[in-house]
This record gives C-alpha cells, structure tokens and sequence, in this order.
C-alpha cells in the first residue's frame, strides 16, 4: 500500500487496493479492525479525530489499530502457516465478532444452563431405603449346633453316595466284566482320605504308603491300589443314561448330580443381609476343557467359579464357568459376562440385601437391575465403566494429591439414586453405589514412606464396607 501512494495513486485507486489487499488487521480479541465498523485515524494526533470527519480524503488516513498486529493470510507464506499451527487458530470459519461483552454473557448462560441441567452433583447422598424382610434362610442358625459328620451331610448325603455307588459299579461292569465291589461304607473311607491328603498335601500320592512317609491313618484303611483303582473308577451317572441334547446343554454333565447335591447344601446355609459376589479358582491342572489361568490369583490355574458368598467366607451359592453355555436365560440379553454372574446368583435373594463385588462386575447398567430387584449394590468402578454424565465432573488423581492423602470426591446423582465416590489412598480408587457413600468417615492405618511411620488416614463409608462385618 506504501509502494502505491508513491506512485501518486489517487483516492479511488487507494481505496480498490485496500479492498483488494491480503493484510488483515485483527485486534487481540480476534476482532476485525479493518470490517466496515473500522474507524480510520488520520496521520497524526487522534484526539482532534471525530465520526464526523467525513472531508478527510482517504491517503490522508492510515488504518492503525490500537492493538495487534498485522498478519499475513498469503496462502503460500510457510511462516504464517506455522505460526498459524502454534496458536492453534484456524484461518477457515473465523468469526469476526463486533461485541466482546455479548461473548462473555454468553458463556456464562451457557455454564449456568449446564449446571442446573447436570446429573451429577457435589451433594450429600441419600439413599433408598429398601426393608430387609428377613426370609427364612437368614434365620437359619441350625448349622451352628452341628457335629462334622452332619455339617458335611447337607453337601454330600446318603442319596448322593448311594448313587455313586450304583453308577460306579455299573460302568466298571461295563468296561472291564469284573465287578468293583463298592460299597457305601468303603466310599465314606475313600472321600476321608481325600480330605486328609487335602490337609497333608505330599508331592506324590504313593508317599501316603511309603515307610518313611506313611501315614497310618490313610495307609491302614485303604490300600495303595485299591485307592487308586477306586480312584479312576468313580462315576456320578451312567454314561449311556446321558443324551446327546442334554451333553450339549451342560458341559458338566458327568458331575451334575455331585453339583446338585453341593448346591443344595450352600443354599441351607444362614444368608447375612450383607453378601460378596467374587471369582475364585479351584486348582486343577489336568485335563479339561474348562480349564482357565487367570494371573494374581494364589493358584491361577483350575476351573473359574463365580461365587456369592457371607462376610465369614461361607459360600451360598456358585457357578462354574462353561464358557458361552454359562448363563442360557441371560444369552438374548445385552448384559457382559461379569453383570451376568451378577444376576444369575442374585436371582433368589430376598430384597434387602447389600451386594459387594470388585470393578470386573461393576456397571450402571447392572446397579439400575439390581435396583429393580429392590437390593442394593456397592462395587469398584474401572474408568472406562464410569457414567459418561458424570465423567467431566471426576476430579483427576494430581487435583486429589494436592488435597492430600485421604481425601474424597462424591457426585451424587438423585434420580438414580447413584453415588460416585472417588478416594485417594496410595492411589486412587472410584466406587459406584446405591447403598453409601462418604458419610459417616472412618480412618485407616497406613504407612508413610514421607514420614517412616504409620499414619492415619481418613477414608469414606463404602470403602471400608461397613455392614457388621467386612465383606
């Protein structure tokens, strides 16, 4: 533009090249300063400059803004694209607003709308109060009167072992044309010596029968081959009973009835109000095509059983995991493995009840079931699980360090009846509730590796799973 009025470029001419230039003058607001609105200062002081200056001739008047600075939009200037990329601005769709006040007044009708239309908020939770009806199970406390022989009788009684008996001697007739000669008396020896191995747990079973390792017990009650031929002929049912239709249904069908029995038992036992559901391994390393590993555990290989169980450890009920054919009533569903478990255990309980399990369990979706079932649940939460509404809202774990050790985070939402609980210990840990949340605090007993002592550190109510004892 300098280059033109040294040419003698008149007013018309000036004014086609300002119309036509690729300068664009931005104040640091964004605003434009050269759009229609642009007020020209003419050369010199701008006090005696006024809107009704209308006889000043255009070369006599420079646009200056009192900000800011030029920038070039030439489309082949590579710095002006850098410099365009480090400020994060985009050249296409920039708006060229003419109030800076009205932008202001806008974002904050907008955060005021989002906060009074948000779910989840910083509040004190309340939650439902769902009447534990007591059923019968939860008064049964005959099982605290009994001896061994008849605790153990509720799991395997003189049904099941008649049967084995029967089912055992018929499939060695079978196979071999010999008879085993089992009898019910001689099965009770063989499971009690199962139960002692269990206790005196030998590398190498024939070290029961050596001389230098005998146990008398084992060893004068049983001989060394008769045990093991007892062992590989026990049969719970008689194959050729079984159909096809119902091999396919049920991939433990040759220990179904054994089950049964065991699965009745844990049902006559005495249901506290407060239950945990969890997975669990029992160790088995030979041949089986349930066979899962699952790391962390004490003994990561073996058959993986979902398990609902009292705060003593006493198991109430179980499912052992078939892969696919798990959970049939639950297959057209859209419920993950983990909420199914859930569910299926949880279908018999008396509402009332307080569920416990860890984040492999833990969604939204199955507190709303719960809810509907009228019990209550309280569980662990991965970070990919936490409600989408209430995730802008979860404080990050460096907010929650400087707060301090111990401190907690609860978003509450009152239309679910949902509480998010986030507790900073070593690390963090989100809980999802419809049963409790921070109130009333407790502390803990932790070690200081600032201080190289223990210290007390305060710690909401869901995390200590308060409910007469621990779960």
């Amino acid at each position: 533009m300098g280059g033109a009025r040294g040419r003698g470029l008149n007013d018309k001419e000036i004014e086609f090249a300002l119309s036509d230039s690729e300068i664009e003058l931005e104040d640091d607001d964004g605003t434009d300063l050269c759009d229609t609105d642009t007020r020209f200062v003419p050369n010199g002081s701008r006090d005696n400059f006024s809107s009704s200056d209308d006889d000043v001739p255009l070369s006599e008047l420079v646009c200056r803004p009192t900000r800011g600075r030029p920038r070039s939009r030439r489309a082949g200037s590579r710095r002006a694209a850098s410099r365009g990329r480090r400020r994060g601005a985009s050249r296409r769709g920039r708006s060229r607003s003419r109030s800076i006040v009205t932008i202001d007044q806008k974002e904050r009708q907008e955060f005021e709308i989002e906060e009074t239309a948000r779910e989840w908020l910083e509040t004190d939770f309340n939650p439902p109060e769902i009447p534990f009806t007591q059923p019968a199970y939860f008064e049964n406390d005959s099982s605290q009167f009994l001896d061994y022989y008849d605790y153990f009788k509720q799991y395997i009684d003189d049904d099941l072992i008649q049967l084995v008996v029967a089912k055992s001697n018929q499939t060695h007739i079978l196979k071999t044309g010999k008879s085993l000669d089992l009898s019910n008396s001689e099965l009770y020896v063989y499971l009690g010596i199962n139960m002692i191995m269990s206790t005196i747990n030998y590398p190498m079973l024939r070290m029961y029968w050596e001389k230098e390792f005998r146990i008398a017990i084992i060893a004068d009650n049983m001989s060394r081959n008769r045990f093991f031929l007892l062992r590989n002929a026990i049969k719970f049912v008689y194959d050729d009973e079984i159909s096809r239709d119902v091999r396919d249904m049920d991939r433990l069908w040759k220990v179904r009835p054994l089950l049964d029995k065991i699965l009745k038992g844990c049902g006559m036992q005495t249901k506290d109000e407060c239950l945990s559901i969890d997975e669990m391994i029992v160790p088995f390393t030979g041949q089986c095509g349930l066979k899962q590993y699952i790391p962390n555990k004490p003994n990561p290989t073996g058959l993986k059983i979902f398990v609902l169980a009292n705060p003593n450890g006493i198991v109430c009920d179980f499912n052992i995991y078939q892969g696919n054919a798990t959970y049939p009533n639950y297959e057209n569903t859209n419920f993950g493995l983990g909420e199914k478990a859930v569910l299926n255990l949880t279908e018999e309980l008396a509402p009332g009840h307080k569920l416990y399990f860890d984040r492999y369990f833990t969604t939204q979706r199955l507190a709303k079931e719960l809810m509907q079932r009228n019990l209550l649940c309280t569980g662990t939460v991965m970070k990919n699980r936490i409600p989408v509404s209430a995730r802008q809202y979860v404080k990050e774990d460096r907010e929650l360090k400087v707060e301090g050790r111990g401190s907690c985070q609860v978003l509450v939402n009152d239309s679910e009846n949902f509480a998010l609980t986030k507790w900073l210990d070593n690390k963090s840990v989100t809980l999802l509730s419809t049963a409790h949340a921070k109130e009333p605090e407790d502390s803990c007993r932790r070690w200081s590796k600032a201080n190289k002592q223990y210290v007390q550190v305060s710690r909401p109510m869901n995390s200590s799973s308060k409910c007469d004892n621990r779960v």
